[in-house]
């Protein structure tokens, strides 16, 4: 579509996760500045998740932000890594990368990443967006007790948690 390049994460990926979900959260609202928080799940995680993503008004501005928050400690901010999103009807950006928002993703946003101890990879819609940054903790030895984190959007926006999912991953299993 418009001579996208679209760049999804290996599907191999699913063959590395326990059997069973750290975290599973379906159809529930995420509003209001709100904090959800999962700690202490691993240094290897797959993070599947499917928003649906509003603003309540016109007051909201163009773009919806909330993020998705990597720590260590959730008390020291220099252990945190944040993937920001901001997102309009017709467009969308995660860090600074734009990506395109169609009219039949329905106001949906499908966000997938995959954690390898200090390396953080982000695909957006599938792969419109695909983006891979490290991730240096200065407190790397507690890396195994990393968890997770979705800081609320302001208060004139709706996201909706369509699907939560995530996983941990094992690297001894690509042997």
């Amino acid at each position: 579509r418009d001579n996208e390049i679209i760049t999804p994460p290996y599907p191999s990926i699913a063959g590395l996760r326990d059997s069973e979900p750290l975290v599973k959260i379906t159809n529930q609202p995420f509003n209001d500045e709100r904090l959800m928080s999962f700690g202490a799940l691993g240094s290897e995680l797959d993070i599947e998740a499917t928003l649906l993503v509003k603003r309540r008004s016109k007051s909201a501005g163009p773009f919806v932000r909330f993020k998705f928050r990597l720590f260590v400690d959730p008390d020291d901010p220099n252990s945190h890594f944040d993937v920001p999103f901001r997102i309009s009807p017709d467009s969308g950006f995660v860090f600074t990368e734009p990506f395109p928002m169609y009219e039949t993703d329905n106001h949906q946003l499908r966000v997938r990443i995959i954690v390898d101890r200090s390396v953080v990879e982000t695909f957006v819609q599938g792969g419109r967006r695909a983006f891979s940054l490290g991730y240096c903790a200065p407190n790397h030895q507690k890396l195994d007790r990393m968890g997770v984190q979705i800081v609320g959007p302001e208060l004139s926006v709706e996201v909706f948690i369509k699907d939560l999912v995530i996983h941990k991953l094992h690297a001894s299993k690509r042997r």
